[in-house]
This record gives structure tokens, C-alpha cells and sequence, in this order.
């Protein structure tokens, strides 16, 4: 096992049984508050709305171990400079408050156009954006939403699952219940996350049982190499097909020999990178690397054509039409990063 463990994380997972939520939300809401008083500053009042999401605004919230994720949503584009001094906050901040986590970070119009790709169970996470978008999600099947959300929950939530499983029940089983998918045995963390894939499974209305044993088989050795490297792993597409096809965005930057057969899979991978492309909308300014922002959004739009061509009869088929939709949509977020 070589997840790195921090100081920070030791003391949070000792400590955080025993802190009432009362007393362990006030450094949150100290930093949360700092947060809003520097952008608005930056950005203006006018200009800037700023807000807590995710497990800190849930029942779910674990004082030292959650993380405070936050939104910042702009009417207008900011200038290179007050980016520049928005992302030197972040980070003084995150010295005196290591809990602060990601920034989602939206300029209002981007937000508008590319929100269809946002997966409806995750974007609920974050109630005040998600009633302000009023978004209408592409027509991608519930069922591939529904696995693709379970397994990127279960992937950030790796190692405190493998390492706390208990502090983590509560949030697992509202994440389950809230897409009807089966409730695991929660007897330990090799089980519980083996339970959680076959949960993920039993969502993506594959075609016959040897598919999900399949791919049961293939998501557990991409976890586990997970697990023991602390990396993404690379794994050959011939040696671990269904792991290609459950997570294409970590196999995009390889030539793939993989080919998908099926309507479920193909809307696996649809809703898998339609996830990226509404996450690199939150990142893009807050991203440095420019050059492999936009090398990897090419990978995407890419892995559209080598996947799914297949799948849909050269894009014929409504899902088809939704990936050229999506391919557009990546390209547009590709000039984004040219302004």
C-alpha cells in the first residue's frame, strides 16, 4: 500500500470521530469566508459569486477529513493578473487550512453552453450552481450516468475507503441510495470496494452476465494497482479490456486496439468523457499547463472517434449525434485555452 499519508491526514482521521460537527465546520466556514472576501476583492461583489459544495453542505461532512470544496461563478472572463493573484490565495490559504480543496471555477456563459455535459447525479452535489443552471443533461442513457457517477466517487474516494471505511459509510450509502444501486457489505475495505464496483455493475445494463463478471474482474485489478502504486494505472487494453472502456479518459494518450460492441458500452464511454469535458470547463483557467490541457483534449475527442465509431454506425444513431455534438464541445473548450 503506498497511498502517502500527511501528517494532517493522521491527525484528521485520529481526531475526527470525536469533534462534534458544530465545533469542526468552524474552520471551515473561517476559511470559506476568507476565500469570498479575497475574490470578491478581486473580481468584484458585482462579478463573483463564491459558495461551499459537496460533502461540507451535506450530513456527510467529517470535520478534518472532509474536504471544503467551493465555486467561484464569474459574469464576465477575469484578466490574466486577477487570476494569477486569485490562484496565490488559494495556495497561502491551503497552507494554514490544508482541508480546502478543489475550486470549481465558471465563467457564466462557458457554464451555460457546456453544463449538458455535467452528470446529473454529481452536479446535484452542488445544489446552488445546479438550480442556477437549470441545466438540461444530454441525453445520455440514466443507467451509464448512474455507474460513471458511482465509479468517480469510488476513485477519489480510494484511499480514505481504504483506509477509514467506517468514517465513510454515511456518505457511501447516501451515493448509493441516491441512484438506487445496492448497498454493499460493509464488513471491510477489500469487500467494500469490490461491493461498490459490483454496485457500479449492476447500473450499466451490460449484456450478459459474462460481460459483468468481465468487468468486475478488470475495474478490481485497476483499483488494486491503484491502491498499491498510488498512480493511475496503465494497464494493456488486451490484458484489461472493460477497464478502456469504464475509464477512457486514463487510456486516451495510448493507441487503443480496443473496440466497443455494444450500446451499454458505448454509453459508458460517452458518459466518461462527457465528465471530463465538464470538468476541464471548472479547470481550464485555473490551469497552468495549458499545452497538455489542450494535448489531452485532443486525446478526447479522439477516443470519441476510435470508441464509438463502432458502437454507432459511423455517428449515425442518436447517441452517435450526441458524440459529435461532444466532440464540437471539446474543440471548443481547446480554443478556450488560446485566449
Amino acid at each position: 500500500m503506498v497511498f502517502n499519508l500527511s501528517l494532517n491526514k493522521v491527525i484528521g482521521r485520529t481526531l475526527s470521530p470525536f469533534i462534534p460537527k458544530s465545533v469542526g465546520s468552524y474552520p471551515y466556514l473561517v476559511a470559506l469566508s476568507t476565500v469570498e472576501q479575497f475574490a470578491i476583492k478581486i473580481f468584484s461583489r458585482e462579478n463573483c459569486q463564491l459558495w461551499a459544495r459537496n460533502s461540507f453542505i451535506t450530513d456527510s461532512f467529517k470535520p478534518l477529513i472532509s474536504d471544503l470544496d467551493i465555486t467561484v461563478l464569474l459574469r464576465e472572463p477575469p484578466s490574466s493578473e486577477q487570476l494569477a493573484r486569485f490562484k496565490q490565495i488559494l495556495r497561502k490559504i491551503r497552507l494554514f487550512f490544508p482541508p480546502l480543496g478543489e475550486c470549481n471555477f465558471y465563467i457564466e456563459s462557458q457554464a451555460k453552453r457546456l453544463s449538458r455535459w455535467a452528470n446529473p447525479w454529481e452536479i446535484q452535489r452542488d445544489p446552488r450552481l445546479f438550480s442556477w443552471l437549470s441545466a438540461v443533461p444530454a441525453e445520455i442513457s440514466p443507467s451509464a450516468y448512474k455507474c460513471v457517477f458511482i465509479l468517480r466517487m469510488l476513485e477519489n474516494d480510494l484511499e480514505n475507503l481504504y483506509r477509514t471505511p467506517k468514517l465513510r459509510q454515511n456518505k457511501w450509502i447516501s451515493h448509493l441510495q441516491a441512484v438506487e444501486a445496492p448497498i454493499p457489505d460493509w464488513t471491510n475495505s477489500t469487500t467494500i470496494i469490490s461491493g461498490i464496483i459490483r454496485s457500479s455493475l449492476a447500473l450499466a445494463q451490460l449484456e450478459s452476465d459474462q460481460a459483468v463478471s468481465l468487468a468486475q474482474k478488470d475495474i478490481e485489478a485497476y483499483f488494486k494497482h491503484q491502491i498499491a502504486t498510488g498512480k493511475n494505472p496503465w494497464i494493456p487494453p488486451k490484458k484489461s479490456p472493460s477497464a478502456c472502456v469504464f475509464f477512457p479518459h486514463r487510456f486516451c494518450h495510448r493507441p487503443l486496439s480496443l473496440k466497443i460492441t455494444t450500446q451499454a458500452q458505448g454509453n459508458i464511454v460517452l458518459a466518461q468523457i462527457a465528465w471530463e469535458a465538464w470538468g476541464l470547463a471548472s479547470q481550464y483557467l485555473l490551469n497552468s499547463d495549458k499545452e497538455n490541457m489542450s494535448i489531452y483534449l485532443q486525446n478526447l475527442h479522439k477516443s470519441l472517434h476510435t470508441f464509438l465509431k463502432p458502437a454507432f454506425l459511423n455517428f449515425k444513431g442518436p447517441e452517435g449525434k450526441l458524440a459529435k455534438t461532444l466532440i464540437e464541445d471539446l474543440i471548443y473548450l481547446e480554443s478556450l485555452l488560446r485566449l
